[in-house]
């Protein structure tokens, strides 16, 4: 990208000396007399930034000769006046960003012959016809942020040595078939943020181009003829709605596409034939039913998340063995079959995220001995299989979060299936957490050394087995607030772990009592060992009706606020429907009922002692 950067130590002669009124004083080491400045020093870069300047005479200048870097942005600038930088003859940089400019004249930098990078970003101009016929040494030339709305057959003749070219956020419409021609060294053209629909303007070869993005327009297929040269090319954001068998035909060179937020439904089986040098592909936020067929062999990251895809086949990726990123994230998928992600053996990042499964079958994850991250988050998870995470030796990450169900079960002692794992997040996942934590009470989950983090967030829990600290010997977090805590002797031990100074239990909130209702809102660490005693005990169980604590946390993502809006909304975040808590109601009522009851009669007891 194109800077005006360099800076001598002569630097700016008093900066805003050009304004219309002439109060300030002269630079050091010029003369000024009237409208004129001599500067006999060696300037290379002079610098106005943002000195308000509406009009910009050319005899001001006129005795400033040796400038090569010239910074006019920020100003306000309407228009560049005929031969304005006449007398800039070495001038090799110019910047006008940020300005007002709608009108140039036509021989405005006609005697710029040394000009070699233009910015003309963030104007109002709408013309470029004729203005850099002259300028045969551009290479860099910045038009982004103006009002053009059409680029003509003969807007960049003569440019043969221009390498990048910026027109982005304009409105146009319209490029003429021959407008690049002339562009036989241009490597970048930017084209995102405009109103093209279709065109062919790339029916030639641009040997140089190796850039090419038209995001954000309102295409409706892939212009044909694209160079074989494009490493990056990208079509996020436009209406495309299929992707045909010779679209992509003969760019042997290509390493990112980016077809993004469009409305693809089809992508032919031999569409990415021959694109065997792409590492990245974008298909994020379409409308695809299923996985393509014939994925590039050598495809590094592959994007497929905000589809329609429902069924993850066996071998679907079989034929793009070096994928070490994969996001399935925000699809609806219910099945994945067996040895569905057989043979990635490099990868390393699995995104499964707010999908639709169910069930953690036996081999689910088989043949990923590189997995790092497993993201399963927002599932309806209601079983993790024996097995479902074997063959996993390098995972580091397991977040299986939001889960919900009450009723879900573990059927394993899952930490030796991942001998490695470090961080394990059940946040909002009160059955799978119940579920581990009975394994853990009755002596099913081994003693493992691996596990640093633990999120047991927002899971309703009333207590937590004692032997807890043996089974994960080296915890340094262990997310234990916004839960049902009940204070009694079965939770004294966890009072005096929440005294480790070597271990986290709490984010933003923490962890206090919920029952008995005399110690509700207490915090854990402050109670005396006598009010812990004294407190009756209580059931263990995940029972969302009686949880009254539930809140956020100070900073939640956004999808954590989301499940938490819907879970303080309503009881059937948690499971429960409304017939069950119209019963639950009904019970508290009639218990309270009774213990009115009993207070009267020994209040009528003790009277007639007295008596």
């Amino acid at each position: 990208m194109y800077r005006l950067a360099r800076q001598v130590s002569f630097l700016v002669y008093g900066l805003c000396l050009l304004v219309v009124s002439l109060e300030a004083s002269c630079p050091d080491g010029c003369r000024c007399s009237g409208d004129r400045i001599d500067c006999p020093v060696p300037e290379e870069f002079f610098n106005l930034l943002g000195c308000d300047l509406k009009k910009l005479d050319r005899d001001r200048l006129e005795n400033i000769h040796e400038i090569k870097q010239l910074c006019l942005t920020q100003n306000q600038l309407r228009s560049i006046n005929s031969n304005l930088f006449r007398s800039f003859l070495d001038l090799r940089k110019l910047d006008l960003t940020n300005n007002q400019i709608s009108t140039i004249s036509e021989q405005a930098f006609e005697r710029l012959a040394e000009l070699q990078g233009l910015v003309l970003f963030k104007n109002n101009v709408y013309d470029i016809k004729n203005l850099f016929k002259r300028n045969t040494k551009l290479t860099f030339l910045n038009l982004g942020s103006n009002q053009i709305t059409e680029i003509g057959e003969n807007d960049f003749q003569n440019l043969s040595k221009l390498k990048y070219l910026d027109l982005t956020s304009n409105q146009i419409t319209t490029i003429n078939p021959k407008a690049f021609e002339p562009l036989v060294s241009l490597c970048y053209l930017i084209l995102q943020n405009n109103k093209l629909i279709d065109f062919s303007v790339l029916d030639f070869t641009l040997k140089s181009l190796r850039v090419a993005d038209f995001t954000n327009n309102r295409l409706e297929r892939v212009p044909k003829g694209l160079p074989e040269s494009i490493t990056d090319l990208r079509f996020g954001k436009n209406n495309i709605t299929k992707i045909g068998k010779s679209d992509l035909k003969r760019i042997s060179a290509l390493q990112l596409l980016t077809l993004n937020e469009n409305q693809i439904n089809s992508i032919h089986d031999n569409a990415f034939n021959g694109l065997d040098n792409v590492k990245e592909l974008w298909l994020n936020s379409n409308e695809l039913f299923t996985l393509p067929t014939k994925l590039p062999k050598n495809l590094v990251k592959l994007a497929i998340n905000s589809n329609l895809i429902s069924r993850i086949e066996r071998y679907s990726f079989l034929k793009s063995p070096l994928i070490e990123e994969l996001t399935l994230e925000t699809n609806k998928i219910t099945e994945i079959e067996p040895e569905a992600f057989s043979k990635l053996s490099m990868l390393k990042d699995l995104n499964l995220q707010s999908n639709q499964l169910h069930t953690l079958t036996t081999g689910i994850f088989k043949d990923l001995p590189n997995l790092v991250s497993l993201r399963l988050a927002n599932n309806p998870i209601a079983t993790v299989q024996r097995r479902a995470f074997e063959s996993l030796p390098s995972l580091h990450t397991l977040d299986i979060s939001y889960g919900e169900l009450e009723s879900a079960r573990v059927q394993m002692d899952l930490f030796q299936e991942m001998p490695n794992l470090q961080e394990f997040n059940l946040m909002n996942s009160p059955g799978l957490c119940k579920s581990l934590l009975d394994r853990v009470r009755n002596g099913q989950i081994e003693t493992t050394q691996s596990v640093q983090k633990i999120d047991f967030r927002y899971n309703i829990l009333k207590n937590l087995p004692e032997n807890i600290p043996g089974i994960f010997p080296k915890l340094t977090t262990f997310l234990l607030n916004n839960n049902a805590w009940h204070c009694d002797s079965n939770l004294l031990w966890l009072k005096r772990w929440l005294g480790t100074p070597a271990i986290t239990f709490y984010e933003n909130k923490t962890p206090a009592c919920c029952t008995p209702s005399k110690l509700k809102g207490k915090l854990l660490r402050d109670l005396s060992d006598n009010e812990y005693l004294r407190s009756a005990a209580a059931e263990y169980r995940t029972d969302s009706s009686r949880y009254a604590e539930y809140k956020p946390s100070g900073n939640p993502s956004l999808l954590e606020k989301s499940q938490l809006q819907r879970a303080r909304s309503s009881r059937i975040a948690f499971g429960t429907n409304v017939s069950v808590q119209d019963s639950l109601n009904q019970r508290k009522r009639r218990r309270s009922k009774r213990r009115r009851s009993r207070r009267n009669k020994r209040k009528h007891s003790r009277q007639e002692k007295k008596q």
